[in-house]
């Protein structure tokens, strides 16, 4: 069978699964989403042009102050202290350092910069409450949130952001762009990609909208997703409106001020370099976490999963998994993207595909100490469970292919590696979800919400 009939069934079974699952109205809504431009009266973007010289004794006459969250920062936070004195054609800047609970010698390389240093304990850390207590303390006119391990790139990206945000009253948060550090792996250097290709900025823009509400899921999260790692915002405007949440608090905040008739302003010329290399594991919890809290965020419609048996749910997912591997190791990235296309086509004959790999489980929910959920012998699977995964999995990894062909040519142990994390980011995104479908429907029992902690400990 030819590649385009293939590609033809694929795209006929998944539109019959979403009309399955999600209902006719849904379906036409996503056919109307794809094929729609961003309409104009509900998204205003304005471009920016920052100019490439710098005057400089034009100083701006405000006090910025800079809050880092700390945890064992490493030698490299004395880079970022650094890069922050030197910011130029400000009046004042004064660094705001929160610690909860470093043991290494953060504290003493952030007394070299600052004597506005405060402890919490591990335990009191929240994203939000420990960023509010830090803006509490502040004194300067604007709040500059960073990361502890980001490197500013300008001298003058302060300044700018300044600049901007002075002008412009409805102006609220100022971002920038994140570049992978040299050192990155190809999983960090493929989400940085991911990301802004999702986001869809490649200039300088303020972003606004006259009707939030209208906007769908994806139109909100392009138009809101602003990042602690690199944001600033006026102090008293931040003050009447604060962080939110435990996680995503910045997006959240972004939503709020966006529904109450403000803007927002990315600034693609300028750029932090921030990235990390991590494992499995990290994604697949990362993603669980993230799906968790934009799904009631955004507004997303979960899968009407009409499923309970949360054993059943861990089991197909470890096979699920393993499988992925078992193809990752056996074939290169244009057949892997073939066989995914098949499995999906042919409804999921894999009971060989599972004894085979059998012998090489690697349990990935055994690494979180899930040790109660055992794949017994009768190979039983959930096909929706399956589906969702395959058709996710396979979305990503044409998204991959494509960032492939612009990046180069990769050696096969880290193109393996790179993909397994990327089937783990699916699992835990589909697993968000199943658990978001459970909560709105007053559905969670004790060993869901004992899964629930065990995966998002840790993020």
């Amino acid at each position: 069978m030819n590649k385009k009939i293939l590609k033809m069934l694929y795209l006929i079974k998944k539109s019959i699964y979403i009309i399955k699952n999600e209902g006719i109205k849904i379906f036409f809504k996503k056919i109307y989403l794809y094929f729609r431009p961003f309409s104009e009266t509900k998204i205003k973007k304005e471009k920016l042009i920052i100019p490439i010289l710098v005057n400089e004794f034009n100083i701006i006459d405000d006090k910025v102050s800079v809050i880092i969250p700390t945890k064992n920062a490493g030698n490299d936070f004395q880079f970022l202290l650094n890069k922050i004195k030197i910011q130029k054609n400000l009046k004042e800047i004064e660094i705001i350092i929160i610690d909860s609970g470093s043991n290494d010698n953060t504290l003493e390389i952030g007394k070299k910069y600052t004597n506005l240093i405060f402890s919490i304990p591990p335990e009191e850390f929240n994203h939000s409450k420990t960023r509010n207590i830090a803006a509490q303390k502040a004194t300067g006119n604007y709040l500059l949130f960073l990361t502890q391990d980001v490197i500013p790139i300008s001298e003058y990206m302060i300044y700018d952001m300044l600049k901007i945000s002075k002008s412009d009253s409805k102006i609220s948060i100022i971002t920038c762009r994140q570049i992978p550090r040299s050192d990155s792996d190809l999983m960090a250097i493929y989400m940085h990609y991911s990301f802004y290709k999702t986001i869809d900025i490649y200039n300088d823009l303020i972003v606004s909208s006259n009707n939030l509400n209208q906007l769908s899921p994806i139109q909100k999260r392009k138009i809101s997703q602003t990042t602690n790692t690199c944001s600033l915002i006026n102090k008293n405007l931040f003050m009447n409106y604060k962080f939110y949440n435990d996680y995503a608090e910045d997006l959240n905040l972004s939503l709020r001020l966006l529904r109450d008739g403000y803007k927002i302003c990315y600034l693609y010329s300028h750029a932090v370099i921030h990235s990390h290399n991590r494992d499995c594991l990290y994604y697949f919890k990362a993603n669980y976490k993230d799906r968790k809290f934009i799904v009631p965020l955004l507004g997303i419609k979960t899968f009407d999963w009409n499923l309970y048996d949360i054993n059943l749910v861990i089991k197909s997912t470890i096979i699920f998994y393993n499988i992925c591997k078992l193809l990752i190791k056996k074939y290169n990235l244009e057949i892997l993207i073939e066989k995914m296309r098949n499995l999906f086509y042919e409804n999921f004959n894999l009971k060989e595909l599972i004894i085979s790999n059998q012998d090489n489980i690697e349990k990935l929910f055994y690494n979180i100490d899930i040790n109660y959920f055992i794949i017994n012998n009768n190979l039983k699977i959930e096909p929706n469970i399956i589906n969702i995964l395959l058709n996710n999995f396979y979305n990503n990894i044409i998204n991959f292919k494509e960032f492939l062909s612009i990046y180069g040519i990769v050696g096969k142990d880290e193109l393996e590696n790179t993909i397994l994390k990327i089937c783990a980011s699916v699992i835990g995104t589909v697993l968000g979800d199943y658990y978001c479908y459970l909560k709105e429907h007053n559905l969670l029992s004790n060993d869901i919400i004992n899964l629930d902690k065990i995966i998002s400990r840790g993020i």
